[in-house]
């Protein structure tokens, strides 16, 4: 989880808007926060990632998708 945030905070020094990498680290965020059990955390990161897909993409673009399916996941 470390590393992750260490590269978000990278990543957000390097692009001051909405980022298609940033949207990933932050879905990754959430992945390591489910396998960690931390479901609370797993569902802010997750969200994130959603908001900032959104921003980036078009409503109807894959990456906004899977950010909503692994939302979906959690709450299941």
């Amino acid at each position: 989880v470390e590393l992750y945030l260490s590269a978000l905070s990278m990543m957000r020094k390097l692009y001051h808007k909405p980022h298609p990498q940033i949207a990933m680290i932050l879905m990754s965020l959430g992945n390591a926060y489910q396998e960690l059990g931390d479901l609370s955390e797993a569902i802010k990161y997750y969200e994130s990632s959603l908001s900032e897909s959104k921003d980036i993409y078009k409503a109807s673009h894959p990456n906004i998708a899977k950010a909503l399916n692994n939302l979906g996941f959690v709450y299941y």
